[in-house]
C-alpha cells in the first residue's frame, strides 16, 4: 500500500519516506502541491511524495544489486553514495546508491544550488549528456528536473550508450514524456459546461471560439456561448463577433443568479455550454471570490486554465496555486508561436501533474488548436518539431 508524505522541501519529504519504509522504498510520484488551508490565497507550496515499501527487498537482493555495480563505477558517479554527506556518517558506505538515495541527494544539492552551483557539472558528464544538459538549461527547464532526467539516463543506459547522442536523446525524450500528464477530452466528452479562465490576454476568448468552431463544424454539436466577462466592453464585442461568425447564441450573465438561471434554461437544449470568464488577477482576493461565486453555480462543470507561454513561470505557478481549490481539469498552453523556450510550461506540468488538454497558437480558429500530446511538447522543447 502507498502512503503520502509532505514536507516544506523535497528533501524533508523524502527523509520521511526513508524513515518509514527504509532506503529501498519505492517512490511512486513526486510533485509540488499548494500548502496551507484551501481558503488561504497566498499559500506556500509543499512537496508531496507518494511511496510504498519495497516488497522484494532482501539481503540477497541487496548483495546481487551491489555486485552489479563495480566499485570503480561508483567512484565515477558523484551520486553513488548519499551516505557520504550524512552528518552522522563516520565512513563511506560500501552499498551502491538506490533510487531513493539518489532522489535525496538531488534534493539536498538542489536546495543549495544557488550558492554551490549545479549538482552535476558539465565537465564530468559524458559528451552527449553534457550537450543535453546545456540544451535543457537553455530551454528554461528547472534544474531539479534536469538532474532527475540526467541521473535516470546515467542509471538506465549502459556506459557505451552515454556517448551516443541519438540514444541519449531518445532516452531523455521518453523520460521527459513520462514526467507530465496529457488528457485532451475525447470527442464524446466535449459536452456539458466548459468554463475557461486565465490571466488577461491569455487566450480565453480565442479558446472558446476554437472549441465552439470545432464542436459546431466538425462534431455537429449544439453550442451556446455564455460570457461572464462583462467588465470590458471590448470583451463583449469580441465574444459577440465570434458567436455571430459561428452561428451560435451568446448569453451574458452579470451575477451568479443570472448565471444559474441561464444554465437551467439552456442545459436541456444544448450539448456544449462554453463559459468565458473575466481576466483573473490571482493577487486579488476579491477576484478569486467572484470567480468562486460563479463556479459554485455549476458543480458539474469542467474548468480549463489558459497558460500563455510568454508569461513568467513564477506568475503562472502562483495562478495555479490560487486556483487549486477550484479543481482545474485541464491546462491549455497558449501563444506557443510567440516564444522559443518551452521549459517553463514543462516545469509547471511536471510540478503540478495537472493534465494538459490543448496546445494553442496562431490566429486560425479551426487550425491552431491541437489536442495535447506529451511527445510533441518534449520534441518541440528538444528542437525536433514545432508545435
Amino acid at each position: 500500500m502507498t502512503k503520502t508524505f509532505r514536507g516544506h522541501d523535497m528533501l524533508s519529504a523524502l527523509r520521511q519516506v526513508q524513515q518509514e519504509f527504509g532506503a529501498d522504498a519505492i517512490v511512486v510520484s513526486l510533485r509540488e502541491v499548494p500548502g496551507g488551508a484551501p481558503w488561504k490565497i497566498w499559500r506556500k507550496p509543499m512537496y508531496e511524495v507518494i511511496a510504498m515499501r519495497n516488497p522484494s527487498a532482501s539481503n540477497e537482493a541487496e548483495r546481487t544489486h551491489t555486485a552489479s555495480f563495480p566499485s570503480q563505477e561508483r567512484s565515477r558517479n558523484p551520486l553513488s553514495d548519499i551516505n557520504n554527506t550524512h552528518p552522522n556518517s563516520s565512513s563511506p558506505k560500501s552499498e551502491p546508491a538506490n533510487p531513493l538515495d539518489i532522489l535525496l541527494r538531488i534534493s539536498r544539492e538542489s536546495s543549495v544550488q544557488s550558492s554551490a552551483g549545479t549538482l552535476i557539472e558539465d565537465e564530468i558528464l559524458p559528451g552527449a549528456l553534457s550537450k543535453m544538459h546545456h540544451h535543457l538549461k537553455q530551454q528554461g527547464v528547472d534544474e531539479t528536473i534536469i538532474q532527475w532526467t540526467l541521473n535516470a539516463a546515467r542509471l538506465g543506459l549502459p556506459p557505451e550508450a552515454l556517448e551516443d547522442e541519438a540514444k541519449v536523446r531518445f532516452f531523455i525524450q521518453r523520460h521527459l514524456e513520462g514526467g507530465i500528464r496529457t488528457s485532451p477530452p475525447p470527442i464524446e466528452q466535449l459536452q456539458g459546461v466548459l468554463i475557461i479562465t486565465g490571466l488577461s490576454g491569455s487566450g480565453k476568448t480565442s479558446l472558446c471560439a476554437r472549441l465552439g468552431a470545432y464542436a459546431v463544424r466538425v462534431l455537429q454539436r449544439r453550442v451556446v456561448w455564455l460570457t461572464l466577462d462583462t467588465v470590458r466592453t471590448a470583451a463583449l464585442n469580441e465574444a459577440r463577433t465570434f458567436a455571430d461568425l459561428l452561428g451560435i447564441p451568446l448569453l451574458v450573465a452579470y451575477t451568479p443568479d443570472e448565471f444559474r438561471y441561464h444554465l437551467q434554461t439552456v442545459s436541456s437544449d444544448y450539448d456544449l455550454i462554453l463559459v468565458d470568464t473575466p481576466a483573473l488577477n490571482p493577487h486579488s482576493e476579491e477576484a478569486l471570490l467572484g470567480l468562486a461565486s460563479f463556479l459554485s453555480e455549476a458543480p458539474k462543470r469542467k474548468l480549463y486554465l489558459t497558460l500563455p507561454a510568454t508569461v513568467k513561470e513564477d506568475d503562472l505557478s502562483h495562478l495555479i496555486n490560487a486556483l487549486s481549490p477550484f479543481r482545474i481539469q485541464g491546462l491549455v498552453f497558449t501563444k506557443l508561436d510567440e516564444t522559443l523556450t518551452l521549459g517553463s510550461l514543462y516545469n509547471l506540468a511536471w510540478k503540478t501533474q495537472i493534465p494538459i488538454a490543448f496546445f494553442m497558437q496562431g490566429r486560425r480558429v479551426l487550425d491552431d488548436l491541437h489536442p495535447a500530446v506529451a511527445s510533441r511538447l518534449v520534441k518541440s522543447m528538444l528542437g525536433e518539431v514545432h508545435l
